[in-house]
């Protein structure tokens, strides 16, 4: 489509579904969804200060689930 060439086919994979329009990569804080793997790295920013996930033991914040799941494990 835009004449660009890749060296690995993931790549290639993952610049035609910018063309497409794709958003193939989520936010497993929210659910929002992008195009590009950057966008979602820059997003996720957002998030860094944000402790959303909450242990009902002892109250300590988490801003990602699969930390909060670790976390459970410990108790």
């Amino acid at each position: 489509q835009c004449g660009k060439s890749f060296s690995h086919v993931s790549i290639l994979t993952q610049h035609q579904a910018v063309h497409r329009k794709e958003r193939i990569f989520e936010c497993e804080n929210c659910g929002d969804r992008f195009t590009r793997s950057s966008s979602l790295t820059l997003h996720w920013k957002i998030h860094a200060a944000e402790k959303v996930f909450v242990c009902v033991q002892c109250s300590q914040g988490f801003s990602r689930a699969s930390e909060l799941v670790a976390h459970l494990r410990l108790h």
